[in-house]
């Protein structure tokens, strides 16, 4: 799974992630060594979220979660990296260890996860569960949004494999199921 990178002023309301995609990683659902990569992972108010989403999606209205993908080449149409993309990754990091360290390639991002805590917290006392649960919810929404999934046009696959990593995790029905 890749290393999950949340700045000091979201850890307070994200710093549990960094367990949760270590369990994520152990269902074996993602079959994809994501090792070498990061994830951004911020948290907003919803004040913040609204003006984020009137900007990328020309939307103004605040919402819960928004990916941004940062390589969206790197999957093929079977939702994994491609060989070519982690193979240069890899031989570049291979490349650096004569390097001194302060040298090295950074990790690839595959980009950012974008929270909206105020929201959560709203959504979890609706329906009956934690912030943590709704947060996990979110998170694992976006996250295979930055795999390459994409429920709105896909013929259920990011439906079938969040229903399968919400239900191993013991969390309660998926954002795609609550709004159909």
């Amino acid at each position: 799974m890749p290393q999950l990178d949340i700045d000091k002023e979201s850890l307070t309301h994200l710093g549990f992630l960094n367990e949760l995609i270590g369990r994520i990683g152990t269902l074996g659902f993602i079959n994809t060594n994501l090792a070498p990569f990061t994830l951004e992972v911020i948290a907003l108010d919803s004040a913040d979220m609204r003006e984020l989403n009137n900007t990328h999606r020309a939307k103004d209205s605040t919402t819960d979660v928004l990916s941004f993908p940062l390589c969206c080449d790197m999957f093929s149409e079977s939702h994994t990296l491609t060989d070519t993309i982690l193979n240069e990754n890899l031989e570049a990091q291979a490349g650096d260890k004569g390097r001194d360290s302060s040298e090295s390639a950074l990790p690839l991002c595959l980009g950012s996860v974008v929270i909206n805590y105020e929201l959560a917290e709203q959504v979890a006392k609706k329906q009956g569960h934690s912030t943590q649960d709704e947060i996990s919810l979110l998170f694992i929404h976006g996250f295979l949004h930055i795999l390459g999934y994409d429920h709105e046009v896909d013929n259920g696959e990011q439906r079938a494999l969040e229903q399968k990593i919400i239900e191993s995790l013991g969390l309660k029905e998926s954002l795609i199921v609550r709004n159909t």
